[in-house]
């Protein structure tokens, strides 16, 4: 899977699907080797995590979390080792293309993140990406992209984002309140007035959103609200690492992307 993840942006020689094998089938051996030394470590540091979950004390929490990535640091150096000798197999021609083929794939899906669920024209797509190229620094392009999307979209397809922004927002922060039919019926009108006026900026809209939506809250629906994020405990050992894919971001309005300028 690693070597098709790599061929669809670039073409690999014979002598290089057969150095990528040989690289990750040592990588996942020395991760085998590595876990079933520190086995008995990690099933304390993932029992210790688990209670501390269900305790519902923060402090706790954090303390078993930051205990357990500490264990797995080891494993994550292993994993980086391999990671740059399999990135050594291809040559500087083949990475060039690599990360230009990932970068428009990138700024793609931003695009359509950001402008989601609206459905672009060819023209606004392309004046989105040479609005982007205006910009001095990929840092500058990551900052603004919202900003430019929003000057190519028509008054319809605003009014579309920006109600499912809203939806979005309100999906994941009211999950723990478990909105009833009726009440997502409720929360969805909100979201499309609120939407319908163009001219209202976030800051002023998500306040009066978060107004109205705790305004249909029952009593048992706050007091879930106020309870600790549900806890997930992990595995006993870590799972191999999967090849590297380009990050998506959340769907909350306003989007919240961790961007990386190498690939920006």
């Amino acid at each position: 899977w690693y070597i098709e993840s790599i061929e669809r942006d670039v073409e690999l020689t014979d002598d290089q699907k057969r150095a990528i094998t040989e690289i990750i089938e040592d990588r996942d051996a020395a991760i085998v080797a590595w876990r079933k030394e520190n086995s008995e470590a990690l099933a304390a540091a993932s029992a210790a995590l688990a209670e501390a979950g269900r305790s519902q004390d923060r402090d706790a929490l954090a303390r078993a979390q930051k205990e357990y990535q500490e264990h797995c640091v080891p494993m994550h150096e292993i994993m980086q080792q391999y990671q740059v000798k399999l990135q050594n197999v291809l040559t500087a021609e083949q990475l060039a293309e690599q990360q230009n083929r990932r970068r428009d794939a990138f700024i793609t899906n931003m695009i359509g993140a950001y402008a989601g669920p609206a459905s672009l024209t060819a023209e606004q797509v392309a004046g989105i990406r040479d609005a982007r190229a205006t910009e001095p620094t990929p840092e500058a392009a990551a900052r603004r992209l919202n900003d430019v999307v929003q000057q190519v979209l028509t008054p319809e397809q605003k009014t579309a984002v920006a109600k499912h922004r809203a939806m979005s927002h309100v999906k994941a922060v009211y999950a723990r309140a478990q909105l009833t039919p009726p009440q997502q019926e409720q929360v969805e009108a909100i979201c499309e007035e609120l939407a319908a006026d163009t001219d209202m900026k976030p800051a002023e809209a998500y306040p009066k959103l978060k107004q109205r939506v705790d305004a249909l809250l029952t009593d048992e629906q706050k007091e879930a609200m106020q309870a600790p994020p549900g806890f997930t405990p992990p595995p006993a050992t870590p799972a191999l690492p999967v090849a590297p894919a380009v990050h998506q971001p959340a769907s909350h309005m306003p989007p919240r992307m961790t961007s990386d300028p190498a690939i920006l």
